[in-house]
Order: structure tokens, then sequence, then C-alpha cells
């Protein structure tokens, strides 16, 4: 048993420990990785003028749940709730927590703001820089979900599903490309989009 299927839970007790220290052993080797990027940025001088992002995309539940990977729904805090993150050298802001919600979308205008970029199209995206430095509010509550399965929103303080709608007869199959060809698509609502204020 090498590693988990994206499914419940029917190893023996054993399995389930091997498949922790296996998942210990590449965390182990991401943090040696990662402390020699940093120490790249020490011996470079990089932090004077050099975003760093450090995220993932999504957690992994271990046996957690009863269940592998990333499939059960919703989707608990050892999967939605992942590490983020970011050293601005605009700030020069060290060992601070920011009590809010982020996602990935983020991340791009966060980007686009340090090169001092406008965001395309009138898109009105968190920044993450002005959440730190209190510029404007962050979001309360954020929607999430999963392509072509399932939506829901989380809210402060912790990530708990506020509503869940599932897609009809998306969540127990794939989509064939047929089904997709014949469908049709709205612009976002406005509730996807965080307030600016």
């Amino acid at each position: 048993f090498d590693w988990p299927p994206y499914r419940r839970v029917d190893e023996t007790d054993d399995e389930i420990r091997h498949v922790r220290y296996e998942y210990a052993a590449l965390l182990s080797m991401c943090d040696k990785y990662l402390g020699k990027v940093l120490d790249l940025m020490d011996e470079l001088a990089l932090w004077d003028d050099t975003m760093l992002i450090v995220c993932t995309d999504h957690g992994f539940l271990l046996g957690e749940h009863d269940w592998w990977a990333k499939v059960a729904q919703p989707f608990y805090n050892e999967v939605a709730h992942t590490p983020l993150f970011i050293w601005d050298p605009r700030l020069g802001r060290q060992r601070q927590r920011v009590n809010g919600l982020v996602q990935m979308i983020d991340l791009p205008a966060t980007l686009l703001d340090f090169f001092d970029v406008e965001l395309p199209g009138g898109a009105t995206r968190l920044r993450v820089r002005s959440s730190i430095t209190r510029e404007m509010s962050m979001p309360q509550a954020t929607p999430a979900g999963a392509m072509a399965a399932w939506i829901n929103a989380c809210s402060l303080p912790v990530p708990t599903p506020a509503f869940n709608t599932h897609w009809p007869g998306a969540s127990a199959n794939r989509a064939s490309p047929t089904s997709l060809a014949s469908r049709s698509y709205r612009s976002p609502r406005s509730w996807l989009i965080p307030s600016r204020s």
C-alpha cells in the first residue's frame, strides 16, 4: 500500500499509519526545499524587492473522517484550511496573522498589484496587500465548491458551510463533452466578487 485512493477508508490501522508516515516524509522534503529557497532569498538579498508567496491548493485527508484524499464533501478543514504566507517587501511586515478569508483566485490580483498592473476587465478580486494594510475589508463569507459538483458558502470565524447545493446529476458522474457543449453559461453573480468597501 503506497498511496491512498480517493475513497472511503477501508485499510487497516497499520496501513493508515504507514501512509501518514509517508506523508510526513513528503512534508519534511517540502520543508527542506522551502528552506533552500529562503536561504537563497537571504544569500541574494532578495527580501528587498521580491514577493514570496507560499501556498497550496488543498489539503489531504489521511483517514480523518474515514476518508482519503480530498473528495469528501463538505470539504473539511483538513482539506479547505490551507497554509498561505506572503512576503511583500513594500510592507515589510513579519509574523503577522490576518483573520480573513483569502482564496487562490485572489493571488493573481495580488501579483498584478505588486507589479503595478491594473486588473483586466473591471475585475474586483481581493488584493491581499489591501487586506493586510486594512485599506479594504476582507470578505466575511465566500463561495467554495468543486468543479461541476457542489457549491457552498464559508464564513468566519471558522470556515463552516452556510449552505450546500448540488448541480443536478453532476455529483455522481463526470460531465460528458456532449453535455458540456449544450450548456449555457451566465456571467458571475455579484456575490462571487468580494466588496471593496
